[in-house]
Order: structure tokens, then C-alpha cells, then sequence
């Protein structure tokens, strides 16, 4: 006795792992396996590269159905260190 799916039921996926990825790029990933994305942005200090994938939401390896919404999370431009009063060099006198 098998037991037939129907075209009803959406497919059971596992998110991907699309981190490091440009948005584009894990998007097409994505929605090829039915998901519908959305985009977000997290802090960067810096050390990552800006506009990549940082993580999704659900995470990576979580099993969800195609049809489903999964947040792609970015890192973002790091913000410029604005800069405080420059400190003058020590003046020398000649004695």
C-alpha cells in the first residue's frame, strides 16, 4: 500500500546554505526551490564583505515547505568611524 502525495502538499525542503552568496545569487537558489525571499540587513564591523549573505532566516539545514517565506540576511555597509578631534603633534622649542 503506497501512500500517494498530493500536488497540494507543498514539498518538504531544507534551507540551503547561501551565506557568503550576493542576494541575487542566493536568491536564485532559493526561489528555485519554491521559497518566497525577503531581504534584511545586519551590522558589520566591518570584517565581512557588504551586500553578502550573513545568514537566512529559518537558518541553515531547517526543514521547511516550498511555498514558505525565508529572510536572507545581509551584511551591511559598515558605517565610516567618524572622527573625533585630531590631537596636534607636541610643539618643540628650541632652547
Amino acid at each position: 500500500h503506497r501512500q500517494w502525495k498530493s500536488k497540494q502538499d507543498p514539498e518538504e525542503i531544507t534551507v540551503p546554505d547561501v551565506t557568503g552568496m550576493t542576494y541575487e545569487a542566493a536568491v536564485q537558489i532559493l526561489a528555485a526551490k519554491g521559497l518566497l525571499c525577503s531581504k534584511a540587513t545586519k551590522y558589520n564591523d566591518g570584517t565581512h564583505t557588504p551586500d553578502t549573505v550573513a545568514e537566512t532566516f529559518p537558518l541553515v539545514g531547517t526543514p521547511i515547505k516550498a511555498g514558505d517565506s525565508i529572510s536572507i540576511i545581509l551584511w551591511s555597509n559598515p558605517t565610516p568611524a567618524t572622527e573625533g578631534p585630531r590631537c596636534q603633534p607636541p610643539h618643540t622649542r628650541n632652547i
